[in-house]
């Protein structure tokens, strides 16, 4: 199925100076459109449909361009076009070279039509096992300077203690506060994973 969005992307892909993230892009397209097609009336649903449809007509566009010696990497922080040389090998070999599983999944409109709430719950908590693996966990403790038995209770306290004294409005580095929220994040997600 031919994805209206391809249209309007591409109006943005040459109006806009690339790279683009994904969000960066999906949120011009809403300024762009003045009536964004009806999603789920859940919200996580929703989130989920806008970002398949956008993701869907990226990996449309990327097989299309390719035939006209341009390329368009895809990836959720860099979104950008370049020109190929007309050398037929080059455009053959990044065509194999793509993605495939990612692709082959945004292709399958199927998982647009079949995903709901619960499904869409189900690849948050795959990627929130993915993301918090016990590296990221590990060095979030040492940041907040908790032990890793400590309770959610000891975490909060930790993480206020730690804000307040390393704040951009205090006196501090903001690059030591986003690492301080960092660690909190990735604390409170472990936390509510393991008791929800």
């Amino acid at each position: 199925m031919d994805n209206p969005l391809k249209i309007p992307i591409l109006e943005l892909l040459n109006e806009l100076e690339l790279p683009l993230t994904e969000y960066q892009l999906i949120q011009q397209i809403k300024l762009k459109l003045s009536a964004f097609p009806t999603l789920s009336e859940s919200h996580s649903v929703a989130l989920f449909q806008l970002n398949f449809l956008v993701m869907n007509a990226l990996y449309q566009l990327q097989e299309e361009l390719l035939h006209e010696h341009l390329y368009l990497s895809i990836s959720p922080l860099k979104i950008n076009l370049q020109p190929l040389s007309s050398t037929c090998s080059e455009t053959r070999a990044l065509s194999e070279n793509l993605d495939s599983r990612l692709s082959e999944y945004f292709f399958d409109w199927s998982h647009f039509e079949d995903t709901g709430e619960s499904e869409v719950e189900a690849l948050l908590q795959q990627f929130w096992k993915y993301f918090l693996n016990n590296d990221l966990t590990q060095r979030a403790y040492q940041t907040l300077a908790v032990s890793p038995d400590a309770n959610w209770t000891e975490i909060k306290n930790a993480y206020r203690k730690q804000a307040l004294r390393h704040h951009p409005d205090k006196g501090g580095q903001s690059t030591r506060f986003i690492e301080i929220r960092q660690a909190y994040e990735v604390l409170k997600n472990r936390h509510h994973s393991l008791h929800h």
